[in-house]
């Protein structure tokens, strides 16, 4: 029903049937090496081979969207994506890596490393510009709703990695930690930071920051990953 060269889908239990649709998509474009331009099977194919309601499929089929592993045409249906020289090859680590299976060891040791450099050089580089910034986005957070959090916690990051002074830097690592927060959102072993201790965090690391203390950076990381 899908390809003569398929290898088949599995039919899916009911727990996290849009996760493991997606699992299950990213398997069949791998076991029939299907290529940049290649079709997909269609909705009603997807939906009756894995098990699953087209809802569920179409929802799938978005998520692969939204990191560039697939794109849809109206009127002609999903295909796998191009890597052109524009795309973001980092939308497709999470495609390869075992996102399922990291812990959160792993995930907190990967983002104290990082942490740990940007604040070093922010402290050494930070002018009173800099912190009167921060400190504008921090009080934001301290008085903005939950729906508005995600957007002031970018605006502090993207401030404080400005702060360093070093631009390749700070377009390079806001990449990063975009793709590591999609990665913790995503993997169900990484325990979130709830809302309100993040708030106290970047105010914590902004506080930290003014000091100018290097030796405080270990702690300042620590309460930034909830630790």
């Amino acid at each position: 029903m899908l390809s003569e060269r398929s290898t088949g889908l599995p039919t899916l239990r009911r727990e996290r049937l849009l996760d493991r649709a997606v699992d299950a998509i990213k398997q069949h474009i791998v076991a029939n090496s299907l290529q940049a331009g290649d079709r997909l099977p269609s909705e009603p194919e997807l939906s009756g081979s894995l098990g699953v309601s087209r809802n569920v499929v179409r929802q799938a089929v978005s998520s692969l969207e939204a990191v560039g592993i697939v794109r849809s045409e109206h009127g002609r249906g999903t295909f796998v994506a191009e890597l052109g020289a524009t795309s973001n090859v980092l939308q497709h680590l999470d495609f390869w890596l075992d996102i399922e299976h990291l812990d959160q060891r792993d995930y907190v040791e990967t983002r104290s490393v990082l942490d740990a450099g940007v604040l070093r050089l922010a402290m050494r580089s930070a002018t009173e510009k800099d912190l009167e910034r921060l400190e504008e986005v921090v009080r934001r957070m301290e008085i903005g709703g939950p729906s508005e959090l995600r957007r002031h916690h970018d605006a502090f990051h993207q401030a404080l990695l400005e702060a360093t002074h070093n631009r390749f830097l700070a377009a390079l690592t806001m990449i990063l930690y975009r793709f590591l927060w999609h990665t913790a959102a995503a993997a169900p072993n990484v325990r979130l930071v709830p809302p309100a201790d993040q708030v106290h965090a970047h105010r914590d690391l902004l506080e930290g920051l003014r000091r100018r203390d290097e030796a405080e950076i270990p702690r300042l990381v620590e309460l930034h990953l909830g630790q």
